[in-house]
């Protein structure tokens, strides 16, 4: 909705005035308007406190605008079906009529200067602006949809989100209140689903809350091209009409907060059905102090952190926080003036950058390297791709130059890296470019003496190796496992199980929890 200019009545004022509403619906308006991300009119009919009448009424006040009482059968369906169905949908309105050089067109916001300019520069001339009621402009538009050319997009049987759609989101950030105004309004009810189904024109909005669905309202189908463009806009699958069905996530923005969506989209003959899984709130990468790295190791990590490139391995078992590890690491890079790309799981820890991309393990294995070198990334990072032997694809040449960031499954760091320097060219592509592998695992800490936590807490271990110069050396040579092994502990490094074995002494780790972290 376009500003209230200074001087100019809000839709509040008029309605106060005009005796429709009293300061009490107001207020009860504006805590819905806080809590759900609507307009303040649209609140005001969803309490039931005003009419799409009273509304419209008082935006033509407002705006100076005609208000209409439209009537489909007076509209003229060649004009109006000589504009994009979609089009006119996204933006209720609804062209009337077209003489002496200007086009007269309903609007269902005539408030919205985005709307009215896209319609004015396709109908190129000038518009004169009135204003209808939303829904008798959706009915408008539902009977003269069955004489729409086959080209314009059918909103019952929306397919795919067009690249203008695509283009729009990017460009103005359309869809964004829509997408978020229903996960803000989903998660106020404690649903962990949203499905979002076509019906006829309409698309019917249900949140899954306590094993039960439960109506969310309802909307004009047209609406599922928005979504679509959005969520793929957040990092979501994309669609392109012939699929039956997609998976992905994306990660959607609501107030200051972040919300990690599960989103399946199932093409079917009614049209295209929208489910988001809604997560908890992904909150903010932990800061690295919060880690519990040893403060030397964790010089060293921020060190190596602030080069321009080199190779960071984080390694561990399943569950034992790798991911987040790489989500802190990350967040403690300076990309003031560098360009980072993130290839994250397609179900876990979401990583701070603002290129992420969903990705099964096998298909971010095959297209990684072509995808940074083509962005000219320079921070690289990669969470569950490197398992097992395709660990060795750290070593690709389009690495080079570039600080890369990986988790592998691989439990003990030096045989990590003694299969790595096994590789053809291995060896020397670690003396170039390895700078840290942290190996870490997840145990049960017991409570501090005299603190008042009366239970075991869970955090990670960390084992810190940096690579040295007389280990780059060493490297170059062929030196074995065990060589380098020596020259770390040499140079001050604590394995992970002399770690465990201090945490023990100090009253920290049960025996029993040291003896299952190692086994």
């Amino acid at each position: 909705m376009g500003l209230v200019r200074p001087g100019i009545p809000t839709i509040t004022d008029i309605l106060l005035e005009a005796g429709v509403v009293g300061t009490v619906e107001i207020d009860a308006a504006l805590a819905r308007q806080r809590a759900t991300g609507t307009r303040i009119g649209e609140a005001l009919v969803e309490l039931g406190h005003a009419s799409e009448s009273d509304i419209g009424w008082a935006l033509a006040r407002q705006s100076g605008y005609t208000f209409l009482d439209l009537s489909p059968d007076a509209l003229d369906a060649e004009l109006v079906r000589s504009f994009p169905e979609a089009l006119l949908r996204r933006h209720l309105a609804v062209p009337l009529v077209r003489s002496e050089g200007t086009l007269s067109v309903a609007f269902g916001d005539p408030t919205d200067r985005d709307a009215l300019s896209e319609i004015e520069r396709l109908a190129g001339m000038p518009i004169v602006p009135s204003v209808a009621v939303p829904s008798l402009i959706r009915k408008a538009l539902d009977r003269l949809a069955p004489g729409w050319s086959e080209t314009s997009a059918r909103p019952g049987v929306a397919t795919h989100a067009h690249p203008l759609h695509r283009a729009h989101v990017a460009r103005e950030g359309s869809g964004a209140a829509l997408l978020a105004g229903h996960v803000r309004r989903a998660l106020l009810e404690g649903a962990s689903e949203i499905h979002f189904l076509p019906q006829d024109d309409e698309l019917r909005v249900l949140h899954r809350i306590g094993g039960r669905l439960a109506y969310g309202g309802s909307g004009p189908a047209s609406i599922s091209y928005l979504l679509l463009a959005r969520l793929e806009e957040l990092g979501g699958p994309p669609w392109d009409g012939e699929q039956r069905h997609a998976r992905g996530r994306a990660v959607c923005p609501v107030g200051d907060q972040e919300v990690l969506l599960d989103v399946s989209l199932l093409g079917h003959e009614a049209g295209l059905t929208i489910t988001l899984g809604l997560r908890e709130p992904v909150s903010a990468a932990p800061a690295l102090e919060q880690m519990g790295i040893d403060p030397v190791d964790l010089a060293c990590v921020r060190g190596v952190l602030d080069q321009p490139a080199g190779l960071v391995l984080i390694s561990g078992p399943a569950r034992a926080g790798c991911s987040t590890t790489l989500a802190s690491l990350l967040a403690a890079v300076p990309l003031e003036s560098r360009r980072s790309i993130a290839f994250q799981r397609v179900t876990g820890t979401a990583l701070p950058s603002p290129t992420r991309l969903a990705l099964a393990p096998d298909v971010a294995r095959g297209c990684w390297s072509e995808i940074v070198v083509g962005q000219s990334a320079d921070v690289v990072a990669l969470d569950d791709v490197f398992t097992g032997e395709h660990v060795a694809g750290v070593l690709a040449t389009d690495a080079s130059g570039r600080l890369l960031l990986a988790t592998t499954d691989w439990s003990d760091s030096f045989a990590l890296i003694d299969y790595l320097a096994s590789r053809p060219g291995g060896a020397h592509v670690l003396a170039d470019r390895l700078r840290l592998v942290i190996q870490q695992r997840m145990a049960s800490f017991e409570p501090e003496p005299g603190s008042a936590e009366a239970a075991a807490r869970t955090r990670p271990v960390f084992e810190v190796l940096t690579v040295s110069e007389p280990m780059r050396a060493a490297l170059r040579a062929g030196a074995t496992a065990s060589r380098l092994r020596e020259l770390a502990v040499a140079d001050r490094h604590r394995s992970l199980a002399d770690q465990l074995q201090a945490l023990v002494a100090a009253g920290r780790l049960s025996p029993g929890e040291a003896a299952r972290i190692v086994s």
